[in-house]
Formats: C-alpha cells, structure tokens, sequence
C-alpha cells in the first residue's frame, strides 16, 4: 500500500473482477484478499487479512459492517449519527442576506431561513385589462 495511507484507520480498497484497472492477481482464501491495486496509477500488491476488514460494500451499495471496527472509525460513524439525528430534529433558524449561498451550505438540514431586513412587503403587480 502507498506509505500515504499506511496508518490510516478507514482505508477503502476496491477489489473486484471485471475492474476498470483489473486485477489478474486477486486471491480471496481463508486468510484473506490479495491482489495488485492501482494507487494513482502505481500498481501496489495489497494482502487485507480478515481481521482487518471491518465491512465490504458492493457496487449497489448494499454491505455490512462487522464487529471489528477500529475505536477512532466507530467514533467517527458515532458523531456523524448524532449529527444526522440532531439535523433531522432540531429545526435552526437561520437569517440570511445571500439566499443562494446559505441554501448550498444548508443542503439536507432542517433549517428555517429567515430574511434579515425584509423591507417593504411584498406586493404583486396587478394587471387588469379594461375594455
């Protein structure tokens, strides 16, 4: 594996057969995965025991995690849930001036925006033909 990921607790490796770089030697045995991964275009020969395999996905997106997730991952997954549920029950009240800005950083929260100096009300033109 490249050294800039030696050390990292969630590295995430795609092995598979009918890859877009393929991987002739990919080995799945009783002691694990093993096969040549491209790293930027660097081929690196890879060996994932079982132990170290906390959960596979599959292209569908559907997968499963195991119970041997490193201490600093299962944080991580910990805090993003409490996010998730803090975002989807608590409801912000945010003020803005640029509306186009503060609806990308708010994207998926449940947040009520609030103009800062509404101004005047506002009132549709009205037309009426007379005849």
């Amino acid at each position: 594996m490249p050294p800039r990921l030696i050390g990292n607790p969630q590295v995430v490796l795609q092995f598979g057969y009918n890859m877009a770089v393929p991987i002739p030697d990919m080995k799945v045995d009783n002691l694990g995965v093993s096969g040549t991964l491209s790293f930027r275009g660097v081929p690196f020969f890879c060996f994932v025991p079982w132990n170290a395999i906390f959960a596979v996905v599959g292209e569908d997106g559907k997968g499963a995690v195991f119970d041997n997730v490193p201490q600093e991952v299962q944080q991580m997954m910990d805090q993003e849930k409490q996010k998730k549920e803090l975002d989807s029950t608590t409801e912000n009240v945010v003020e803005y001036e640029d509306w186009i800005q503060l609806r990308e950083a708010y994207k998926g929260t449940n947040t009520v925006f609030k103009k800062k100096n509404p101004g005047p009300a506002y009132r549709p033109s009205f037309l009426q033909v007379v005849k």
